[in-house]
């Protein structure tokens, strides 16, 4: 795996950037039952401008059980979406066409690890496609998914 740590990740910009900011407008307009339970789509306040900002990520697992679904900020803590939760961590929430309240928490590195271990298991190929996006080859060793949950933050979203 190329050397990574935080700073060797950037958000994205320009044309890369639209293409990510295009699943919110799927839900804005009302589609957003076409995303399937694979996103999530998110409001949350922006931390200096205090204005509803909107957000659309992978759930890389859902506990039907605890009613939690499990994110990863992809571009580690420089996402402003995850300096804004973790100012203001309540947020309105949608997957597919499930509208809710929720409250976010980001887990512990050992809590990250394992579900960085269980994705892994679930979808080899997915760290991969992960890795090429964030300019990185990624096979998914033990070693990098230890270096994955270090650097990348898993959140807890939390139906309230």
């Amino acid at each position: 795996m190329t050397n990574i740590n935080s700073d060797s990740i950037r958000p994205p910009k320009g044309l890369m950037l639209l293409g990510f900011r295009l699943p919110v407008w799927f839900y804005r307009l009302g589609l957003g039952a076409l995303m399937g339970k694979r996103f999530i789509y998110f409001e949350h306040i922006g931390r200096t401008s205090g204005l509803i900002r909107r957000s659309v990520v992978e759930v890389i697992r859902y506990d039907h059980a605890a009613d939690i679904y499990y994110i990863v900020s992809g571009y580690g803590e420089k996402a402003d979406w995850y300096k804004n939760i973790i100012k203001t961590p309540r947020i309105k929430s949608q997957v597919g066409g499930r509208r809710f309240d929720a409250v976010v928490e980001r887990l512990s590195q050992e809590k990250a690890l394992a579900e960085f271990q269980d994705y892994h298991r679930r979808n080899p190929n997915a760290l991969k496609y992960l890795g090429r996006l964030l300019g990185l080859k990624i096979k998914g060793t033990e070693k990098e998914l230890v270096l994955l949950s270090q650097i990348l933050p898993v959140m807890a979203v939390r139906v309230v």
